[in-house]
Order: C-alpha cells, then structure tokens, then sequence
C-alpha cells in the first residue's frame, strides 16, 4: 500500500509505481489514478514546483522538464500538485 503522508497538504498528492502494471499511478483521495505517455505532471521538489511530461522508452519511465529527461526510479515516489 502506498503512504498517504502527502494528502494532508491541499493540492499535494504522492506518484508511484505499480510494478504488476509497469504504470505510475497519482493518488486521488484512496485511489490511485494511472497516468499514461504524454501526461503532464507539476512535479514538486522542495519549495519548488516543475511542470513536467510523462514517456517511456526501451530503458523504462523518464520525465522531460523543458530540455532536461531525467529517469525515474520506480521505487521512488514523487510529490506532485494536483
């Protein structure tokens, strides 16, 4: 089960992987909600918020931030704004 610490904080939420379904999902009240290629996300990292797509490729997921990607890692979870 995922950990609902984020949800606390209004307009923050958790994105997790689900290895069965090799998918990142964002969590919606009790329920997680799949994202799909080409979804964008406002990914926060401390007091900063990056707006952000989803892909995938041959080496798994990856997030482009403007003319960065950088990989993520599906044992990680990320806060992002919803």
């Amino acid at each position: 089960m995922v950990d609902n610490q984020y949800m606390s904080d209004i307009g923050k939420t958790i994105m997790y992987h689900d290895y069965e379904q090799d998918r990142w999902f964002i969590m919606i009240g009790d329920a997680g909600c799949p994202l799909h290629c080409g979804e964008r996300v406002e990914l926060i990292v401390g007091e900063n918020t990056f707006s952000c797509r989803l892909e995938l490729n041959q080496y798994g997921w990856y997030i482009i931030i403007g003319p960065i990607c950088s990989i993520l890692s599906p044992n990680q979870t990320y806060t992002v704004a919803i």
